[in-house]
């Protein structure tokens, strides 16, 4: 399997999982990762860039409604497994702080760690000047407060 291919099954499981259980969006994604575990021909570095795809789709299509365990756990996957840049690193903490809003008081400290990191990023953004970067992610900062006060 190349990253053509690799590419249009991902997109082809990140359309069926679309609004689907949390169980059925792991389940899809770790079949997708065993066939291109299977089927790979390429360098280690590129197998590991295809986790981290898989990995980041679980996390993004994983339903706010499920339970927080197995979210914390694609989380704990997530963060060994690394981010490839800084903008897959603040938008996996924005779907993370995202996902937390809707669980209060019991992951106050997981959103807070959430938020920081997109704060941080925020301003690493700024430094390498991409200043509309870092006001957008400001403005979301803004917004998943105000939505967590809700």
């Amino acid at each position: 399997m190349d990253e053509k291919d690799f590419i249009k099954k991902a997109d082809d499981v990140s359309l069926k999982v679309l609004n689907s259980p949390w169980n059925e969006v792991i389940s899809e994604y770790d079949k997708l990762w065993e066939e291109t575990k299977a089927n790979f021909s390429g360098s280690s570095e590129l197998l590991k860039e295809f986790q981290r795809r898989i990995c980041e789709s679980k996390i993004r299509f994983f339903p706010e409604a499920a339970p927080k365990e197995p979210f914390d756990a694609l989380w704990r996957e997530m963060l060994e497994l690394g981010f490839s840049d800084l903008d897959r690193q603040v938008s996996m903490a924005f779907f993370r702080a995202n996902y937390l809003c809707e669980r209060l008081s019991e992951t106050d400290e997981d959103f807070q760690a959430a938020t920081r990191m997109i704060e941080e990023a925020a301003e690493a953004f700024k430094a390498e000047n991409r200043i509309s970067m870092h006001e957008h992610f400001k403005e979301v900062l803004k917004r998943l407060q105000q939505r967590r006060e809700k």
